[in-house]
């Protein structure tokens, strides 16, 4: 009984989140999720998609928000951050002939007359759906720690210091809305670490945590469409 209770503490010890904003006394402060820097697109040689691209709201399917139960971490609502980042990207990489926002919600499986619909309303010949499945700040425990209370048998001995996650993985896919055909579809996901000495981290080293882990992501999604999206020819009758 006493091995399960000390595993059941283990795991939730490992799974909580973490209130990274530090001590409790110190005022809360909210991060700007846009990086500085763009991502480093010297490996794209041409215009892959000489068409209008819409990016649609993120469809959220995390089971939990990024910081335990809020989601208002950043200077800007999570997911709406998160597509201004996207989009800033696709824009700087030169992939495409226009990029624009599609005020409009997408769900699977994708209708080819809400489509049509979408090319009708906003004249947009493709479609980029985000599948966002993790995007959360999680803390967990250094084996030494573990190992002090498997052996101890309590969390007491435990020091304050924690290692802090970021993790965000996405399934992207993108459609030519006239044939509701998907040209590229894959999946994301990039995690970072730091240990929190005090069991929280400064503002610079939380900024530094979050954009390493976007910017990472962004730079996977432009590669994979690069090098696996499928051709779609001008006359857009071709794929």
């Amino acid at each position: 009984m006493k091995k399960l209770l000390v595993s059941i503490l283990a795991m939730f010890i490992l799974t909580a989140p973490c209130f990274a904003f530090g001590p409790k006394k110190q005022k809360a402060y909210k991060l700007d999720m846009a990086y500085d820097t763009k991502v480093n697109t010297s490996f794209i040689e041409h215009q892959k998609y000489p068409f209008k691209v819409g990016v649609a709201y993120i469809n959220d399917n995390r089971i939990t928000p990024f910081y335990h139960s809020k989601d208002n971490f950043f200077t800007k609502d999570t997911l709406t951050a998160l597509r201004e980042v996207i989009i800033r990207e696709l824009e700087a990489s030169g992939i495409f002939g226009q990029v624009m926002e599609l005020p409009v919600r997408v769900e699977h499986p994708v209708e080819k007359m809400a489509n049509l619909k979408i090319v009708r309303d906003y004249d947009a010949d493709l479609l980029l759906l985000v599948d966002l499945n993790y995007f959360n700040l999680i803390r967990g425990m250094s084996k030494d720690e573990m190992r002090i209370m498997m052996r101890e048998k309590t969390s007491k001995n435990l020091s304050k210091g924690m290692e802090m996650k970021v993790k965000l993985d996405a399934i992207f896919q993108l459609i030519y809305l006239k044939k509701n055909y998907v040209l590229w579809a894959d999946a994301v996901s990039r995690s970072n670490m730091a240990f929190a000495e005090k069991g929280a981290l400064k503002k610079g080293e939380l900024a530094e945590l979050v954009h390493k882990t976007v910017y990472e992501s962004m730079s996977d999604m432009l590669k994979l469409m690069y090098y696996n999206g499928r051709e779609l020819k001008k006359s857009r009758t071709a794929l």
